[in-house]
């Protein structure tokens, strides 16, 4: 009696133990897949609060590529922004300046540069503009060139300097430059904005 109670002792314990052991492999698997979800949410939060936090920077960023997209069009149909730098090279102490992107590309192969005005010297403009890896733009006008692929309100945030010496250049003088040498732009020019002295023609 009593070896038949022991016997049944030891496969209730050994029961009890086979038990125990699956419970905690349960546990341990739904730790893990606590885990998981936790990140995944985290992960989601982050996101959600980027979307919100950059919404109006996005939002005005899209409308300067809507903008832009509309001068490319107009500017392949033939339409010519000469007058714009004409009239502001009169009323403005600084020349009339400009920032062109290279959008695309015509039937012969060459850069359609689209023209963003810089009217006033010291005021940013938003530019919005998403430029190809191997895309060129072009500053025409002497002074001190910032440019920076966030919007204004961030605008020096990584922003990039290029100098055009008054001496060497005037409201007609353009460069192009190499999007590819400004590693900070990351193929988008978001804004921009230019300075210069009193002597500049």
């Amino acid at each position: 009696m009593r070896s038949k109670s022991l016997t049944d002792s030891s496969a209730n314990k050994a029961n009890a133990e086979e038990a125990l052991q699956a419970e905690q492999d349960k546990k341990k698997g739904t730790g893990k897949e606590l885990t998981n979800t936790l990140e995944v949410i985290h992960g989601l939060h982050g996101e959600c609060d980027w979307l919100l936090k950059y919404y109006e920077a996005r939002k005005s960023a899209r409308a300067g590529e809507v903008e832009s997209l509309d001068n490319a069009k107009s500017v392949l149909n033939g339409a010519d922004y000469s007058f714009l730098q004409e009239a502001r090279a009169h009323s403005q102490t600084c020349p009339s300046t400009s920032i062109q992107c290279g959008m695309s590309k015509d039937a012969a192969g060459d850069v359609v540069f689209v023209p963003h005005e810089l009217p006033t010297p010291d005021t940013c403009v938003n530019v919005g503009s998403q430029l190809p890896q191997d895309g060129q733009f072009k500053i025409c006008g002497p002074g001190t060139f910032s440019l920076s692929r966030m919007t204004c309100d961030r605008h020096d945030y990584k922003s990039v300097t290029i100098e055009h010496p008054t001496d060497a250049f005037t409201a007609s003088d353009c460069k192009v430059y190499k999007l590819a040498d400004f590693y900070q732009i990351h193929g988008y020019i978001g804004s921009a904005k230019f300075s210069c002295d009193a002597t500049a023609r």
